[in-house]
């Protein structure tokens, strides 16, 4: 896969690339080399959900031709003569159970009564968009798939489910997932994909049961930063383990472990509560 920009590259194709990806970035820097090794990127049912979101809430015109609901859930030979009917007919579309569709344009009535959400969804732009560039620090081919990028205001969108999309909900979320450094690598990635400046990132994040509630988050510069380093740091990693072909897990090393001090603290506590209560240290004494 040359560098570009793809529009209409399937999720399954772009996943089998073997370019430098965030997740896989993000693996480095909160695993090790052995877990990227290791990982097999493809989509999951669990993915389908979000997946359809996307369509929904930023390409709602395509909804009707890339989403699609099935039986009532995913057991037994009519889901998988669904599915064999689904890939025949539209082949990359997305198959939910009934309640998971249900619910998905429920959600989709919700977030679209939001003005700018909608208005990013309306507007000229592409959305699902597959890019590929080569890093020039360490010629790794690098890969992207922007949810929603409206050349106009320079703008990229990208839209998570959540289960809280609270301010403390998605900052627990993307300190565990990576988030500033998903806006990092591909804020800094589309140009070099051919595909113009980003000077705007902005998260789109929903909540995956009634109300719906939903929210727009936009990372402060600092946090960006940090994004760039962890992605440029773990570029140099995984170079280095693609051309030594060596994937190393966790040190070889013996580590001398200890608990932290509160451990210590609530044992001592916990000595003197069964001394007083069993009386041992009147025995001790004894």
């Amino acid at each position: 896969m040359g560098p570009g920009i793809y529009t209409d590259m399937p999720f399954a194709e772009y996943l089998a690339s073997d370019a430098a990806s965030k997740s896989k970035l993000w693996t480095l820097h909160t695993k090790t080399p052995a877990h990227v090794a290791a990982a097999e990127d493809e989509a999951t049912p669990e993915m389908d959900w979000g997946t359809a979101m996307h369509v929904a809430v930023l390409e709602p015109d395509m909804l009707s031709q890339r989403v699609f609901q099935g039986p009532a859930d995913r057991r037994g030979k009519k889901w998988t003569e669904a599915v064999e009917q689904l890939e025949a007919e539209h082949p990359g579309a997305v198959l939910l159970p009934e309640e998971a569709y249900d619910r998905m344009i429920a959600a989709q009535n919700a977030v679209l009564q939001n003005p700018t959400i909608k208005a990013l969804a309306t507007m000229d732009g592409i959305s699902e968009a597959s890019g590929f560039w080569i890093d020039e620090a360490t010629g790794l081919l690098c890969r992207m798939r922007a949810d929603r990028y409206c050349q106009k205001l320079a703008l990229m969108a990208d839209l998570k489910t959540t289960a809280d999309a609270s301010e403390d909900g998605f900052r627990s979320t993307s300190i565990r997932f990576g988030y500033h450094c998903h806006d990092a690598m591909y804020t800094e990635g589309w140009p070099l994909c051919g595909g113009g400046e980003v000077e705007d990132f902005i998260f789109i994040v929903v909540e995956r049961d009634p109300p719906f509630a939903h929210a727009l988050f936009q990372f402060e510069p600092d946090e960006r930063s940090m994004g760039s380093r962890i992605i440029h740091r773990n570029l140099e990693i995984y170079r280095h383990c693609k051309a030594t072909g060596r994937w190393p897990g966790f040190s070889e090393r013996v580590s001398r472990f200890r608990f932290p001090e509160w451990v210590h603290t609530k044992e001592s506590f916990k000595a003197v509560e069964q001394e007083i209560m069993y009386g041992t240290a009147n025995d001790s004494a004894a």
